[in-house]
């Protein structure tokens, strides 16, 4: 979803794991890829962020989610409507 709760893709989670926040490596940080990619900079961030919802730990857990696009989606159709293997959209519905 983007910024308006429009659904702009569809992706599938390819791993999701636990992990405290102390534990979470770079290869991680990097994958997630913002800011400057860093390690440092992804817990400044993070650490930031729950710190604002008041709510962090070094050793709070983490959902550690992996994911591949599966499309774009155009932001002007429903993904409801959109044609898939088992359901063609044609002239009948």
């Amino acid at each position: 979803m983007n910024g308006s709760g429009v659904a702009v893709a569809v992706i599938e989670t390819t791993e999701l794991t636990q992990r405290r926040f102390d534990e979470v490596g770079e290869a991680f940080a990097y994958d997630e890829g913002e800011d400057d990619r860093t390690l440092a900079s992804w817990r400044r961030a993070h650490q930031n962020y729950f710190g604002r919802q008041g709510t962090f730990a070094s050793d709070m857990l983490l959902w550690c989610e992996r994911f591949r696009l599966v499309a774009r989606l155009d932001p002007g159709v429903s993904p409801y409507l959109m044609p898939s293997a088992d359901r063609p959209i044609g002239p009948e519905g």
